[in-house]
């Protein structure tokens, strides 16, 4: 690990190796993640819920920040909502989850967020979405209690001169429970930036005082490493 890197609660989430010939939940996959102190894993769907369910606990207990990043699908006042945070109630007791990330344009209905009591966060969306994109839409839920995730990635995409990442920061500084940080192309939405050389995003979030989660997608595990080698110098 690069020296920097020791001083801040820094990692990667799994879903950055989706394109890989690794399983995402596997003792290898945790092996490589486990080089660095922070990790984030990506419950895509259901059928990633049940392996962060039976997932060895092992495997998560040397990182000094967990964050699960909660499915993309609706959450309402249904039964079914219900079920699915329960199974995630049974996540953060059993691996001691430091925050778990929602998409706030998923939310319609707070009934079951207020009945677990969690830690959770929103995250700001990019350009692609109707909801959560600006600061007004991301206060609905601070003032709810949620904590809040800057995707500067997803800022980005909507004010290229990241003016509203001030906005946010100077907002919803005393909420903020982690960062996202990749690069951005069109081709790409979550480039490695040290192809996109985008360092204006890295100097952006690096001196908050939370963890850094890295979204970046890799083609092969020696982009990761030139990522990490790359971010290294600006933070």
């Amino acid at each position: 690990m690069c020296e920097n890197l020791n001083k801040i609660m820094i990692g990667f989430s799994n879903g950055c190796f989706y394109k890989l010939k690794i399983d995402r939940w596997s003792e290898e996959m945790f092996k490589i993640l486990g080089k660095y102190n922070a990790v984030e894993l990506n419950v895509i769907d259901l059928k990633s819920l049940e392996k962060v369910e039976t997932l060895d606990r092992g495997f998560l207990k040397n990182f000094e920040f967990v964050s699960v990043h909660m499915p993309k699908r609706v959450y309402n006042d249904d039964e079914e909502t219900g079920m699915v945070l329960e199974r995630f109630e049974g996540i953060y007791k059993r691996f001691k989850v430091d925050n778990f990330v929602v998409h706030p344009d998923n939310i319609e209905s707070l009934k079951w967020f207020n009945e677990f009591k969690m830690p959770f966060s929103v995250e700001n969306m990019d350009n692609r979405k109707d909801k959560g994109r600006f600061v007004e839409e991301i206060g609905f839920f601070i003032d709810k209690g949620f904590g809040f995730v800057l995707d500067i990635n997803h800022v980005y995409t909507n004010d290229k001169s990241l003016s509203l990442a001030d906005e946010m920061i100077n907002k919803f500084k005393d909420q903020l429970k982690e960062v996202h940080l990749s690069g951005y192309l069109k081709e790409n939405i979550h480039a490695p930036l040290f192809k996109t050389k985008q360092i204006e995003l890295i100097e952006k979030i690096k001196d908050l005082g939370v963890p850094v989660i890295i979204e970046s997608v890799f083609g092969s595990l020696e982009e990761m490493e030139k990522e990490t080698e790359f971010v290294n110098r600006f933070l």
